[in-house]
Order: structure tokens, then sequence, then C-alpha cells
């Protein structure tokens, strides 16, 4: 986890910021569908260049802990979402997240536009928490922490479950 993180801080310093007004995509000519990502009014959106098979960006509010975002394709579940996993499938998924939290809290959950996601996060001293899901083949995570690692609120944590409540995924005509 903590290696996944530091590609985030790397890559995220070498992307521009734009404000948001409607929707941006985040990915497209996947083929099959655009990923795009709606922010509340007064959020930012740092995005590297699109990529046609992944793209790494980060979204900032205020003073509220920044969200790296990943969306990549999965070899290993190529053509499948969360939702299309067993039960055994989703807690390996779990485990292999909570793996670098030395106490995590987690939730296996689905967003109001019906795509099954884990969250875990940990509180106290080394305070963040990640959300993954996987759709249609590709892996999305939301990685959510302070620099120094302070305490996420609630207000984070509301800002980032905004963020992949964001996420829509949109169909593209063949």
């Amino acid at each position: 986890m903590k290696k996944i993180i530091a590609a985030f801080l790397c890559a995220l310093l070498a992307v521009s910021g734009v404000a948001l007004a409607e929707p941006v995509k985040l990915m497209d000519s996947t083929s099959r569908f655009d990923v795009t990502l709606s922010l509340p009014e007064g959020a930012e959106l740092t995005l590297n260049e699109l990529q046609s098979d992944y793209s790494v960006a980060k979204a900032a509010f205020g003073d509220l802990a920044p969200v790296g975002i990943l969306i990549a394709p999965s070899e290993e579940y190529a053509e499948m979402s969360l939702a299309d996993l067993s039960d055994e499938e989703v807690n390996k998924m779990l485990a292999d997240t909570a793996i670098d939290f030395d106490e995590p809290a987690s939730a296996i959950d689905v967003t109001p536009s019906g795509n099954k996601y884990i969250i875990v996060r940990q509180d106290g001293t080394q305070s963040m928490a990640t959300i993954i899901t996987i759709y249609r083949g590709y892996f999305v995570q939301l990685v959510q922490f302070f620099d120094e690692y302070e305490p996420l609120t609630e207000a984070d944590t509301e800002f980032l479950m905004n963020v992949l409540y964001g996420i829509e995924f949109v169909d593209v005509a063949k």
C-alpha cells in the first residue's frame, strides 16, 4: 500500500490543476466506456494527460485531505466488475487492501449508481483511507491522506465519498 501511495505522489507532482464546472473525463477511448468525474463546486482536479488505458488524478477541496485517483486495466479481472466476484474473491481483495494498515476498519458497499466497492480506513496517528472497485476489467482506486498522515475528519470522509459517487462509467455506442 505504501508503494502505491508513493507512486501516486510521484505521478501527481507532474500534473496541472483545473476547477470543475461540469463532469470531466478521467479516461476515454476504452472503446467500451468513458470515465467521468463530477466534483462539488469549488473542488479542483489535478489530472495528467488522458491515456487510453489508465489515468492518475488528484481531487482537492480546500483544507480537506486530497483524494488520489487511479484507473487502470486489470488482466486478472478482464471484463469483470467487483459485483461479479465471489464473496471469497472480494474478501481476499479486502484483506490484500488492508494488509498495510495497522488497525484497519473496512466495509463492502454499493454506490447509488450500483457499483460495488470496498473501503478500508485507519484512524489515529497514521490516518488514511482507500476505496477500490472494478468496472468491466478496470481497477479503480481512491486513496485519501494528508501528507503528514494527520487524522481524517468526517468532512474528509464525506469528500472521499463525494469523489466516489461523482465517478460515472459512461457506455460508448459502438
